[in-house]
């Protein structure tokens, strides 16, 4: 580890303003290895963070405080505290239903690989979008997929009542795809009706 990183954790631990005589004490408490008198490593702290701030200006990461005059502080330093800005995250694009509806599938469909069922995609949609196998078991799955509203942050399906009573209930599963900005999440009710 460097020496600069070394001054940066024990001033980002402290979470205030210090003396470089302060900051070579909490290297020398924090590292015990460091073998340099303390008048030698307050020198030579005050000599680094001194250059830093003289190389990188205002995008160092120290500065020094100022007195009640406005001048910077006799071997004061402070750590800058970097606000974090969340990123902004972009509303999807518009898409026709179909697509949302296909991409569902294929993301059950692949979560399914990834706990070990062996996933079939049927060639004719007659209420059956999926069959799945695990341990000689087959499971009807029937996906759902919706995008968040953005006038009332719900989730909309439809599901066709003779369409519901038509399939064997006893390995037939509705897996609703809730899609959101921040990715899909899945929801399986087993308890069917």
């Amino acid at each position: 580890m460097e020496f600069i990183e070394q001054i940066k954790e024990v001033m980002k631990e402290s979470r205030k303003e210090m003396h470089v005589d302060q900051i070579a004490e909490a290297i020398v408490a924090k590292y015990p290895h460091t073998q340099q008198h303390l008048d030698v490593l307050s020198k030579k702290i005050s000599s680094i963070l001194s250059k830093d701030i003289d190389k990188y200006k205002t995008k160092s990461e120290f500065t020094k405080p100022k007195n009640s005059k406005g001048a910077p502080r006799r071997g004061i330093y402070r750590l800058k505290i970097k606000k974090v800005v969340p990123d902004i995250v972009p509303p999807p694009p518009t898409v026709n239903a179909l697509y949302t509806g296909k991409a569902g599938e294929f993301a059950v469909m692949a979560e399914l690989l990834f706990f070990g069922f062996n996933t079939s995609y049927m060639a004719v949609d007659d209420g059956i979008d999926l069959v799945a196998a695990k341990d000689n078991k087959y499971f009807h799955i029937q996906v759902k997929t919706a995008n968040i509203s953005e006038s009332n942050n719900q989730y909309r399906f439809t599901i066709n009542q003779r369409s519901y009573d038509s399939k064997d209930a006893s390995s037939t599963f509705y897996i609703f795809v809730l899609r959101s900005c921040n990715g899909p999440s899945y929801v399986n009710n087993p308890n069917r009706g």
